[in-house]
């Protein structure tokens, strides 16, 4: 009976009381939300920076580059072969070579005899036969070394004569039409940079390296017109729609 009643006033008793409907059963916790697909995945390669500002001069930065060969390596500058000496004497060796040498081969034995016994005169013939024979034997050598040292440097001057009549004509010529370019204070300018494109690739032609040359200092003129302060206040004026004063 104790049981009955504790289950009639009993609030927290699921059971109804007199009949009444029975309470809503309690709703089961919620599962705690899945991670966001891909959350495991590496994060991605931040986006890449805007381009930068460019220049009339960028396609230009090459021109002051020294040249490389395909693998990347400098390529050696030789310089003028004609400004190189004919002859490269090294002291050791030549005195190498004169050890070698006999100068008593053409003095005769009979005249050495006779000066080694006293005879004044012997000894005087025998020093001027020496010494004869070292004349002849110089003289022969030397001039067959400056016959071979002409014949090369002809050689020398015939591979080289096309190039330097190509640079000739390069700095003889102008590399546009504008005259400021043969203005005499630009000249020093642009010779310089004239030798200094055909030093770096000597087989160019001579148009070409000119129109390299225009192409660089109008861009030069340029670059400098449109990074002047003033200019660039302008302009950036002109693009906000403002109105320049200073104008006026």
């Amino acid at each position: 009976m104790a049981g009955f009643l504790s289950g009639i006033f009993n609030p927290s008793s699921g059971t109804p009381v007199n009949g009444g409907p029975a309470p809503a059963a309690r709703p089961a916790p919620a599962a705690p939300p899945a991670p966001p697909a891909g959350n495991n995945a590496p994060p991605a390669d931040p986006p890449a920076p805007p381009p930068g500002p460019t220049s009339s001069l960028d396609k230009y930065t090459a021109m002051w580059q020294n040249a490389t060969t395909p693998d990347g390596k400098p390529v050696p500058q030789t310089g003028d072969p004609l400004a190189q000496p004919l002859f490269n004497f090294d002291a050791v060796k030549v005195q190498e070579s004169a050890n070698q040498m006999d100068f008593t081969a053409g003095i005769n034995p009979e005249t050495i005899t006779k000066a080694l016994s006293g005879d004044a005169a012997a000894f005087t013939e025998a020093l001027n036969q020496g010494i004869r024979a070292a004349v002849v034997g110089m003289t022969m050598s030397n001039g067959q070394l400056i016959n071979n040292a002409v014949v090369s440097n002809n050689q020398r001057i015939t591979a080289q004569l096309p190039t330097h009549i190509k640079q000739h004509q390069l700095l003889d010529s102008s590399p546009d039409e504008n005259p400021a370019f043969q203005h005499p204070a630009a000249q020093p300018l642009v010779q310089a940079l004239k030798k200094m494109a055909f030093a770096k690739d000597p087989n160019a032609k001579v148009e070409d390296i000119n129109k390299q040359i225009s192409g660089f200092l109008s861009g030069f003129a340029t670059a400098l017109t449109e990074g002047d302060p003033a200019n660039v206040k302008q302009q950036q004026q002109v693009a906000k729609g403002e109105t320049d004063w200073s104008l006026f």
